[in-house]
């Protein structure tokens, strides 16, 4: 399922014209152990999650190129729609993804829709709802009475910066809360199954925690972000203390270390049989770099040419960014895959600056202006 949706977005990215990024994208998600064990993982169906956020990026390209047209962005858009509801099917936490989506199609609508400015808000609001109801429509019709636990998962996922109130991502820890209770837990997995009416209490102590520490609850957003951002659970390089993952420092964290080795971490790249691990500033820098160049572009006489694409090139990093940051930091970076999946923003980033760096290389060998 992966395959041809990475080769549309490929497709994408070329024809709004980053064949060379949309070339470096497609192998290094080809190239990516992490991509690899994630899609044939047998722990869980997270491989969906993956799969939906790598199915944004075409939507996102489209909504860049030079040529968005109506019939165009809505065949796209029922495309992406359907996938996605595929994928929110196998695996429900897809849903989460959803602000990079209303990104994207926001863009899309901006794109689309020209006029006078007085009202061309208006215009543009109201085609990109239309499009977030044609891309939700999909979802609409085949979705089912939701099956699996949130609160509980809301409640263990805490444990990966609360130091105080007890919250572990472990469900030994949530049936010992049960017994404290007095509900009755569940011997086997998962804890909330045999007994359904244990949900409710999760959501209760959750929300009483937050109501009651709304500054430790930020605090704990707050650190999220940061550990999202700089993926700092991969800090370690093993070239230099034989340690890839940095262990856990609490028992709060419960099991988070067994969910990081459930694949390869997302900061190693592989080609056939053997496979190696980069530096971590070399995951997320050279999208900062992509980031400055943007931002300096229009006040450096060597960049203002590419000033229009390199934002463009950052709305669709941008994106897939908001996308893949929403689970990570509402739900817990402690379920790892999600967490490392956000990387696949720095993919298409370091991509794009490779595609900038050639591009401005080649005008300013044919001495031709750099846009």
């Amino acid at each position: 399922m992966a395959a041809p949706i990475l080769a549309w977005a490929v497709f994408e990215l070329a024809r709004a014209g980053y064949g060379v990024a949309g070339l470096a994208f497609g192998l290094q998600v080809a190239c990516s152990p992490f991509v690899v064990d994630a899609l044939t993982l047998p722990y869980s169906a997270v491989g969906f999650y993956l799969i939906a956020l790598i199915a944004l990026v075409p939507i996102a390209a489209y909504a860049v190129s030079a040529d968005v047209r109506r019939a165009g962005l809505a065949v796209r858009t029922v495309a992406a729609g359907a996938i996605f509801a595929v994928c929110v099917l196998c695996r429900s936490g897809t849903l989460f993804l959803l602000p990079g989506y209303v990104l994207a199609l926001a863009g899309a609508a901006r794109r689309l829709e020209a006029g006078p400015a007085g009202r061309a808000w208006r215009t543009r609001a109201l085609s990109a709802a239309a499009l977030l109801v044609l891309f939700l429509l999909p979802y609409l019709l085949v979705r089912q009475p939701r099956h699996h636990e949130v609160w509980l998962g809301m409640w263990e996922g805490l444990g990966d910066f609360d130091r105080t109130k007890g919250h572990a991502w472990d469900d030994d820890v949530a049936r010992e809360v049960l017994r404290r209770a007095g509900a009755a837990p569940a011997e086997r997995y998962p804890v909330w199954e045999d007994a359904p009416q244990n949900e409710p209490l999760f959501r209760r102590l959750f929300l009483e925690d937050v109501r009651r520490a709304p500054g430790w609850y930020a605090a704990i957003l707050a650190r999220r972000i940061r550990a999202t951002l700089f993926q700092s659970k991969l800090a370690p390089w093993a070239p230099l203390g034989g340690v890839s993952i940095a262990p856990s420092v609490s028992a709060n964290e419960g099991v988070m270390d067994n969910y990081y080795a459930l694949t390869t971490p997302v900061d190693w790249g592989g080609l056939g049989p053997g496979r190696f691990e980069l530096p971590l500033i070399l995951l997320w820098g050279p999208t900062l770099a992509l980031g400055l160049a943007a931002a300096l572009g229009p006040r450096t006489p060597a960049l203002g040419p590419s000033a229009g694409r390199l934002r463009a090139a950052l709305l669709v990093v941008a994106a897939v960014a908001a996308a893949g940051i929403a689970l990570p930091v509402l739900f817990t970076t402690a379920g790892a895959v999600e967490t490392q999946a956000f990387a696949l923003a720095y993919f298409l980033g370091s991509a794009f600056l490779l595609d900038g760096l050639l591009r401005y290389a080649s005008t300013r060998a044919a001495g031709l202006p750099a846009g």
